[in-house]
Parts: structure tokens; sequence; C-alpha cells
């Protein structure tokens, strides 16, 4: 699962940074009230990964990660995947801003 940089298909792919402790993600997932899977397709989005990947990852169909990105995007009040990202950071400076997070 990574992304090539020549635009390649089927290259190797290096996946982008984590941008959140493992504690992090669970704050933020209850933030947006996020369920496990559309939590874990939450990370993979974040980590640059496709639809077909994100289902190879979470050993599902593409059409059940259509319906947990539906969920997650329903949830988090954004239309696409920038919007999630976007979101996740900014709900992160908050929650340090707040101390609620560690």
């Amino acid at each position: 699962m990574a992304h090539a940089n020549d635009g390649s298909r089927g290259a190797a792919q290096v996946l982008l940074p984590a941008l959140f402790t493992n504690a992090g993600w669970v704050l933020l997932g209850n933030r947006f009230g996020l369920t496990q899977r559309q939590l874990q397709a939450a990370r993979l989005i974040c980590r640059g990964c496709t639809n077909p990947e994100i289902a190879t990852a979470l050993r599902v169909s593409e059409g059940t990660v259509r319906l947990h990105t539906d969920g997650l995007f329903k949830a988090m009040n954004v239309r696409n995947r920038v919007g999630v990202v976007v979101r996740l950071v900014l709900a992160d400076r908050v929650l340090a801003k707040g101390g609620k997070r560690s």
C-alpha cells in the first residue's frame, strides 16, 4: 500500500506518516462518534490509501469501504477525503489547546 510518485499503477507505494498517536485516534474517533471501521478507514485515508488499498487492509470489499467512508464523511460533516484530514487535524489542535489529549 503505497503511492508511486511517478503515477504508475502497481508500483510499491510509500505510505504517508501517521498523523496521530493511537490514543489521539481514540479521542478523535470519540469526538466524531465514529465506528471502529470508520476510524480504521480514516487512519488509512490519512496515510494516503485508496479504496482498493483500504479494502485489502480491512479485508472487505470495495463496496463495503464505500459504505464506511460515506458514513465517515457524514459523521464528520465533510464531502471528501481532504475534508477528513483537515477536520481531524483541526480537531486535534482543539484537543491539544484544551489539554484533553495525550
